[in-house]
């Protein structure tokens, strides 16, 4: 599926790319929301279009990285402090995946929000809450 949208977003007709923009928006719009509301809208069509084709392009190659670098690459990381804040309802970022960072960053807290996605107020909460708490350690 990413390969027809990469294709469709460096087509040479604009309809064909604003369509493909407006879809994965719309995709983006339906899972962005789960916990809080729609933020589709908000964006201006310039910014979408930027937005989706640098989304598409760092999917279909994988962000540029082999499977395994973010998870093998955590021993350098230890030591320094980290609070992972996942949101249970996120289709696009599965809590899994911030789940298995965690287990392999010694000192890392774990922060699961049971009832939002990929954003949404308590995360914004638990953010200024960590980043809080970060500065109370300086």
């Amino acid at each position: 599926m990413i390969d027809a949208y990469y294709e469709l977003l460096t087509a040479a007709d604009e309809q064909v790319w604003a369509r493909a923009v407006d879809a994965w928006m719309a995709w983006e719009d339906a899972h962005m929301s789960l916990g809080t509301k729609s933020v589709v809208a908000e964006y201006d069509p310039m910014w979408r279009q930027v937005f989706v084709t640098l989304v598409v392009h760092y999917w279909k190659h994988a962000a540029f990285l082999p499977p395994s670098a973010l998870l093998d690459g955590m021993p350098v990381l230890q030591g320094m402090p980290a609070v992972l804040i996942q949101g249970k309802l996120d289709v696009s970022g599965p809590a899994a995946v911030a789940w298995n960072l965690h287990k392999v960053w010694p000192g890392s807290h774990f922060v699961l929000i049971d009832d939002e996605g990929h954003g949404g107020p308590k995360m914004v909460q638990a953010m200024v809450d960590a980043i809080a708490d970060f500065a109370g350690h300086i």
